[in-house]
């Protein structure tokens, strides 16, 4: 995943928009190491997952996703974000970002019993939109959020 990070065009642009302030540039193992130790000291809160096709018997990485600020409120209903959803740059296009969906969707409603499960993304991405919609998740509202960058912002 670290080069992952690395292979995009502006490295450092694509972390912030990727995580936010949860990882810092440049992204190091210990950065990832750190948070999947704090998602299992708060299970409540936080589930993070490393998506591996075992096809063949060969264990290839192709993405990493999160639910997120998991929230119980009136006593039962719950929710949660889906976030810091990445996938392998060469694995792009090939049908994985729906398996992971798929995935995480089955443990937030069935395993989980949440109730709604909500997202943010940039606008530019309309890849990850495209896909979002496919798997069941609609557009209910635009929500003008910025993140500085170098004293420049951007929407999501």
């Amino acid at each position: 995943m670290l080069s992952w990070v690395q292979k995009e065009k502006e490295p450092e642009r694509f972390l912030l928009q990727w995580s936010g302030t949860i990882f810092k540039y440049p992204l190091t193992y210990k950065q990832l190491h750190h948070r999947i130790l704090l998602t299992n000291k708060l299970p409540k809160v936080i589930h993070a997952y490393i998506a591996v096709d075992e096809d063949k018997g060969v264990n290839k990485i192709i993405g990493y996703i999160e639910l997120d600020n998991i929230r119980i409120f009136d006593g039962k209903r719950k929710s949660a974000y889906l976030s810091r959803v990445i996938i392998n740059p060469d694995l792009c296009s090939q049908g994985y970002g729906n398996k992971m969906l798929k995935g995480i969707l089955k443990l937030a409603f069935i395993e989980l019993k949440l109730y709604y499960v909500y997202l943010y993304f940039f606008e530019f991405n309309m890849p990850a939109r495209r896909c979002y919609e496919r798997n069941g998740f609609t557009l209910t509202s635009e929500i003008p959020q910025k993140r500085d960058f170098h004293n420049e912002n951007g929407a999501c």
